[in-house]
């Protein structure tokens, strides 16, 4: 995770584990608590499987803390994105949320938005 061109780029790699999954959450809570706009960049290409229960639960628990002006999703498998729709849409961020299938289109969108 870290910041570049105003936007938190979040990478997730690999099997996310529900304490990776709460430490992540937690760490984007503080890192987009001063800033505005927030807007995040989450990048799922490199992650290996679909989110266990436990990683779902624990995203869902630490999730109800973190919120964003926009966020844009690309990469990500057709299962893991079904999932993540309905948590950002039980999470009240559907509207500001949208998923890509490439980086540059979830840049585009995320940048129309900073101008």
């Amino acid at each position: 995770m870290q910041w570049h061109d105003d936007l938190l780029v979040v990478a997730v790699e690999g099997l996310v584990k529900p304490e990776e999954a709460r430490s992540l959450g937690l760490q984007m809570i503080e890192m987009l608590s001063d800033v505005r706009p927030r807007l995040v960049l989450l990048d799922y290409t490199r992650m290996t499987v679909a989110l266990s229960l436990e990683t779902r639960r624990a995203t869902r628990e630490v999730a109800e803390g973190l919120t964003w002006d926009r966020a844009a999703i690309y990469g990500i498998t057709n299962i893991n994105r079904m999932v993540l729709r309905v948590l950002v849409t039980l999470l009240g961020m559907a509207n500001n949320t949208q998923f890509f299938a490439t980086e540059a289109e979830a840049r585009a969108w995320l940048q129309a938005h900073h101008a």
